[in-house]
């Protein structure tokens, strides 16, 4: 049997994409990306190409290096202005019947909660055929713009929620696939029973929101790391306590997320979720795991005693025996009798 070939069209919802200066062009109509009448034309002809998709390309932000200014990026329109992707997924899925239509939105700049619901509108709308390329953005005018202080290392921007999507994604998959059903369900199968795609969702929601206050703390941790070198002892010093701060309020946050997600994912499946090679239960024991490494519950402590009597954070974690108390001098325990 020989292999398939998927054909898919690369676009931006912008005058210049790839091709710098071929807006100039008499046959180019790339500058007519703001109607709606150019992107359905374009995906009709693409349709009738026997093309698989449409994947649409966007950046947050513009390109400021070249000589410490966007000025060049703006007179040659590189990829400025640039319209939002996730607008034409409904319009294009309305002039075709087919073609599957990819978007690309950053998981640095987005809320979870309010793109979630744009994403599973949009889905709804086009019937299945719209997708998400996952980025997480490379522009530091991208953060600027959303009101960051710059953009996160590569590896903390993809290590962010890893473990919860891999939940997300696992359960998704499982349940889609699961033909077991029960007599008292509400559907004739897991992937069709409004009570299990509720717990589905739940556990979604729970996800994007773990990784949104994960974003936050990291902030605050690459703000103590900018702190270190200004030369400013205070500055450092009060940068570090706030990060040690945020990270104990995240702890104790994020830890009830994912405990409760990675226990509710046995309302969906059962004690199937436990077989191999599924194995979902190792998320639970991964969360109770860390989230006892350094216990939680100092956390809170350390955040409550700071809330109160503006006791700053410890910057040191042991493990090991606490010291002995100074005993008391008996004119003191004298006194206290």
């Amino acid at each position: 049997m020989g292999r398939h070939i998927r054909f898919n069209a690369f676009d931006m919802n912008c005058v210049g994409h790839q091709s710098p200066g071929l807006w100039k062009h008499p046959r180019d109509k790339s500058w007519k990306y703001k109607d709606l009448d150019y992107w359905q034309d374009l995906a009709r002809t693409l349709e009738r190409g026997i093309f698989d998709g449409i994947f649409v390309a966007d950046v947050i932000g513009y390109y400021d290096v070249y000589k410490g200014s966007n000025y060049h990026a703006i007179e040659q329109a590189a990829q400025i202005p640039v319209n939002d992707p996730l607008q034409l997924a409904a319009p294009i899925a309305l002039a075709t019947e087919h073609l599957g239509i990819g978007i690309t939105a950053s998981t640095s700049f987005e809320h979870p909660y309010t793109f979630a619901r744009r994403l599973s509108t949009a889905d709804h709308h086009t019937k299945g055929r719209v997708g998400w390329n996952i980025v997480t953005s490379y522009l530091e005018s991208g953060a600027k713009n959303v009101g960051q202080t710059g953009l996160k290392s590569h590896d903390n921007r993809y290590e962010v929620a890893s473990e919860y999507v891999e939940v997300l994604y696992e359960t998704a998959a499982a349940v889609a696939a699961r033909q077991r059903s029960y007599s008292n369900g509400a559907g004739p199968r897991s992937s069709q029973d409004p009570q299990v795609l509720q717990v589905v969702g739940r556990i979604r929601s729970n996800a994007y929101a773990a990784g949104a206050i994960v974003l936050q703390v990291a902030q605050a941790i690459e703000r103590a790391y900018q702190a270190h070198f200004a030369g400013d002892a205070d500055a450092e010093e009060r940068a570090n306590a706030v990060a040690e701060l945020e990270t104990s309020q995240a702890v104790t946050v994020v830890t009830n997320l994912v405990l409760e997600a990675s226990t509710i994912i046995f309302d969906a499946l059962g004690a199937s979720s436990t077989r191999k090679p599924i194995g979902l239960d190792r998320h639970w024991r991964n969360a109770r795991t860390l989230s006892s490494h350094n216990p939680r519950i100092y956390m809170d402590r350390i955040v409550g005693d700071f809330a109160v009597n503006g006791t700053p954070p410890p910057y040191q974690w042991r493990i090991g025996r606490s010291p002995s108390p100074a005993p008391v001098a008996p004119e003191i325990e004298a006194a206290a009798e």
